[in-house]
């Protein structure tokens, strides 16, 4: 397989789903690792929580992202720059609300089907 990663971009209140997100993805892809940006600096609540994941799965939040930016706040995460996955072959950039359930059909195997299906380098 290749180098995966999941990835999104969290502001606000959307901040609460970051626990469980990683651990629905830990559970259902724990070989893939999981970078997050969010808007501002996390909560305290929300870090405590974290902790609870710390050394159970590979993930990484970078906080403070877009801060300056004058982006429309629900397409930042199709900006994210490209220094930070360029360690990655595939990235599953989806939303912080939406939980990852494991599939009979890797997640990214489908993904990686439907672009060469397409022929663009990106599945939707």
């Amino acid at each position: 397989m290749n180098k995966l990663c999941f990835s999104t971009y969290v502001q606000g209140n959307h901040q609460w789903y970051i626990p469980i997100y990683i651990y629905s993805v830990f559970k259902s892809y724990p070989e893939v690792p999981i970078l997050l940006f969010c808007n501002g600096n996390l909560k305290e609540d929300v870090k405590k929580s974290l902790n609870l994941l710390d050394g159970f799965c590979d993930f990484r939040i970078v906080e403070n992202y877009f801060n300056k930016w004058n982006i429309f706040p629900a397409s930042k995460r199709w900006f994210i720059e490209s220094k930070y996955l360029l360690n990655y072959d595939y990235v599953y950039i989806g939303d912080i609300d939406y939980f990852i359930i494991k599939e009979d059909y890797h997640l990214f195997e489908q993904h990686i089907e439907h672009c060469k299906t397409i022929n663009r380098p990106y599945s939707n």
